[in-house]
């Protein structure tokens, strides 16, 4: 098991931490979907996840991994002694443990800014995609 190995790890926990980076698709219709193929592309796929419309959000998880690596005051986080995972899938401690990094929530704001200002370069041809 990953937290058993001892090798550094920096865990984000979906339900608590990375739960935080909801949108919708309003805003995601006047911050994404204007920025070109890719703006549309993202937007569309955001959009096919929840037809139910009024008061709808949803995570978008994958930005946290990259927001930690992007800014760390993004994903506040604490070096705690690394979990042990039960066979009941709960969570054990034991301080003797070798450390690792915890996330403890996300600063979902300047995460969606800084997503929808690098789409707004892009689009404008002021940032190259990082696969060209």
């Amino acid at each position: 098991m990953l937290f058993d190995s001892g090798v550094p790890v920096v865990q984000i926990p979906c339900a608590t931490v990375a739960s935080h980076l909801l949108t919708t698709v309003s805003e995601l219709n006047e911050y994404v979907r204007p920025q070109g193929a890719m703006g549309i592309y993202l937007a569309d796929i955001f959009s096919d996840y929840g037809k139910d419309g009024i008061a709808r959000s949803k995570e978008v998880w994958d930005l946290s991994a990259i927001a930690w690596l992007l800014d760390e005051s993004w994903v506040p986080s604490a070096v705690v002694p690394s979990p042990i995972l039960t066979d009941q899938v709960t969570y054990s401690a034991d301080a003797a443990r070798h450390p690792v990094r915890m996330c403890t929530s996300c600063r979902r704001d300047p995460i969606f800014g800084d997503l929808f200002q690098k789409l707004m370069r892009l689009a404008a041809g002021e940032l190259s995609p990082s696969w060209s």
